[in-house]
Parts: structure tokens; C-alpha cells; sequence
């Protein structure tokens, strides 16, 4: 059982890492890119928060893949920085069902590489991390895990107050989070920090509720 546990967490790992390195190419290359909303081919696509997430937990799997591969175990600060990485995407995966999708439409959000960056990879990550993935956590790690999103919060911010919204086609307020007004922007990012620490939460919760059970 327990040989049979590693190996799920394994291959979780890998199948993550994997297709993480397939959507980058999607996107790199302009594969796949065709007929989805927020999303640019080449080093443009770099730009959007559901890119970087995602190759943050690919890189994150990629790394538990080769330990786990060798035998080696999983300390505090990479399970901390795994509950990271998967509450990034958590984010990616639910701003897009409560707040993109309704605004552009379903289809651009799961079309082409979007599929894989909005729906499948951050699933992958989140049911991943609640079933497979044991060991203990740094303290305050469901703090640290919002820092990926303070930090790209912080430069998205920044980049709108030197350079402007912008107007279409060069928009630097793709995600609309100015339209309230730029008075109301910081407050929409303390808005967003909070989720974010509360998908840190859940995840943790349910992760343990579920290795309790298995015990």
C-alpha cells in the first residue's frame, strides 16, 4: 500500500511537470493559442498570472519527481513551497470560473492551451496535493503561499500606475482589475490576497481531513 501511495504521488508529479512543459510550448510556439482570450504566444504570454502559476507548479513537481524518483524525502520548506505553487493555480483555476469566464465567455477560457493552463493543470495540482501528497508544512505556510500572488500583484500594480490601463491593442490593465477605478485597485489586490490565503486554507484542511481518514 504504502509502495503503491509513492508511486500515485510520483506520477502525480510527473504528469504535472510534463504537461506543464507541453502548454509552455503550446504557447511559446503559438501552438494552441488560436481562438483563446488572455493569452499571447511567445514571451508576451509571460505577462499573465495563469502562465506563471502554472510553470511555477510545473517547476515545483519536476523537482518533487526527481526526489521522489530518488528515494529522497520531502521537507517543510518544499511542501510549503508545493502548497504554494498549487494555491497559485488554485487562483488561476477559480478567478477563472467566478470572475473571467463570466466577463469573456467559456469557451475562450477552456480553449486550446487555456484548457490546460485554466482547467486541467490546476486540477491536476489541487487534487493532486489533497490525496498524494504527505509530510509537514512550514509554520504560517498558508501565509507564505500568498507571496507569489503579493509579489505579481505588486508588479501589475506598479506597471499600471507608470505606463497607464493602456488602450487595445497594448492594454496594460488585461485583467480589468482598474476598471472600478485606481483608487479601488489596491483594495481589489487585498480582496485577492485574502482568497488567496483562504485557497492556501482549504487546501490544507482538506488535506488533512483526508490523510485523518486514511490513518
Amino acid at each position: 500500500m504504502v509502495q503503491l501511495k509513492q508511486r500515485a504521488r510520483l506520477w502525480s508529479n510527473i504528469a504535472i511537470a510534463v504537461g506543464t512543459a507541453l502548454a509552455t510550448c503550446q504557447i511559446m510556439f503559438g501552438w494552441g493559442s488560436e481562438g483563446g482570450l488572455l493569452l499571447s504566444s511567445g514571451i508576451g504570454a509571460f505577462k499573465y498570472f495563469t502562465v506563471l502559476s502554472n510553470i511555477f507548479s510545473g517547476i515545483v513537481a519536476a523537482v518533487f519527481a526527481v526526489r521522489l524518483g530518488r528515494g529522497r524525502e520531502i521537507g517543510p520548506g518544499l511542501m510549503t513551497l508545493k502548497l504554494a505553487a498549487t494555491t497559485s493555480v488554485g487562483l488561476t483555476f477559480l478567478t477563472v470560473v467566478v470572475f473571467l469566464a463570466p466577463m469573456y465567455g467559456w469557451l475562450a477560457m477552456y480553449i486550446g492551451a487555456n484548457l490546460w493552463l485554466h482547467l486541467l493543470l490546476p486540477l491536476m495540482a489541487m487534487v493532486g496535493f489533497c490525496l498524494v501528497e504527505t509530510g509537514g508544512l512550514l509554520p504560517r505556510a498558508t501565509l507564505l503561499a500568498t507571496i507569489p500572488m503579493i509579489l505579481y500583484g505588486a508588479g501589475y500594480y506598479a506597471n499600471i500606475v507608470i505606463n497607464g490601463v493602456g488602450e487595445p491593442p497594448h492594454v496594460n490593465d488585461f485583467y480589468g482589475f482598474a476598471q472600478w477605478g485606481m483608487d479601488r485597485t489596491p483594495i481589489v489586490f487585498v480582496v485577492i490576497a485574502v482568497i488567496t490565503w483562504g485557497i492556501a486554507l482549504v487546501h490544507v484542511l482538506l488535506r488533512g481531513k483526508i490523510q485523518a481518514r486514511r490513518a
